[in-house]
């Protein structure tokens, strides 16, 4: 299955698109000046990859996968590791290299360099800063995929809202992981991010609150009062949001859909569908169908 439809569910997402699938390049004039790139890399480790190297354009990399460091302009090293961001800078040479033996996967966001002095300019890209050490975020890996996919499918004259999300989706990449001294709150996190990755699979509250050795009660309430709904919401509602996107995006029947999103019936998937969204999955799809067709 091609990506266009897919919803990202990790790095077996990745592994179904062809090396066709696995980018975009979308350009905004004529000469192909001002353009806006996205993809998902995969590589096996050799040694070196760039060596003292001047990139043409700026690029910003996240690392979902693998080991290697990165090399500044003053020759300072970074490590890289899975969560790692490191920028190449149009106007700095840098090096790069990947450990041998090891299975590499990043994600990246592309700029022409006059959008890159503009975000200088404006403080959306910090070029002292050309390596951050953060924590694996499945958050942007997502975020990544659907506008990668986005990109591929829009019209030119949505080019620009989709840069904007691209400038929004830069600064997040370059923010600092936040220091979690409530060890609580990085655990409610910890977990926000393991069910929204796994909305298809069913997972028992109680199970994975002693699996990690927290109360049941203390973790239900407390999920709560941080995300404003229950574990439970929580789950349905990211299972919803990729439901409408299959709906939305693919040609799926709605018992394939309920399938891929861990319902053991239809009947079931439609049933909470409606109860959370007002229609039935079938009557949401078809009210996709008479807007496009009223554009």
């Amino acid at each position: 299955m091609g990506s266009i439809g897919m919803v990202y569910s990790g790095v077996e997402s990745l592994r179904q698109l062809t090396q066709g699938e696995q980018s975009v390049v979308r350009s905004f004039d004529a000469n192909h000046e001002r353009q806006i790139g996205v993809g998902f890399m995969f590589k096996h480790g050799a040694g070196s990859e760039f060596d003292d190297y001047l990139f043409p354009y700026y690029s910003i990399c996240y690392v979902i996968q693998g080991l290697g460091n990165y090399y500044d302009h003053n020759g300072q090293s970074y490590e890289l590791k899975p969560g790692s961001v490191f920028q190449r800078l149009p106007d700095r040479r840098h090096s790069s290299s990947i450990n041998i033996n090891e299975d590499w996967i990043e994600c990246y966001l592309d700029f022409d360099r006059a959008s890159y002095d503009f975000f200088v300019a404006t403080g959306v890209i910090n070029p002292n800063r050309p390596c951050i050490q953060g924590s694996c975020s499945p958050h942007i890996e997502a975020a990544l995929f659907e506008l990668m996919q986005e990109l591929k499918l829009c019209p030119q004259s949505q080019l620009p809202d989709l840069l904007l999300r691209g400038a929004k989706l830069l600064r997040d990449m370059q923010q600092p992981p936040k220091i979690q001294i409530d060890k609580s709150q990085g655990f409610l996190q910890q977990s926000c991010e393991y069910f929204s990755s796994h909305y298809d699979q069913r997972i028992d509250i109680k199970d994975y609150c002693q699996r990690h050795g927290k109360g049941y009660e203390w973790f239900r309430k407390a999920f709560k009062q941080s995300v404003g709904v229950s574990p439970r919401q929580y789950i349905v509602r990211r299972r919803m949001e990729v439901a409408c996107q299959y709906l939305r995006y693919t040609r799926h029947s709605i018992n394939q859909i309920a399938l891929m999103l861990g319902y053991s019936s239809a009947s079931d998937f439609s049933a909470q569908f409606k109860s959370t969204l007002g229609q039935s999955p079938q009557n949401y799809r078809q009210s996709l169908i008479l807007q496009s067709n009223t554009i």
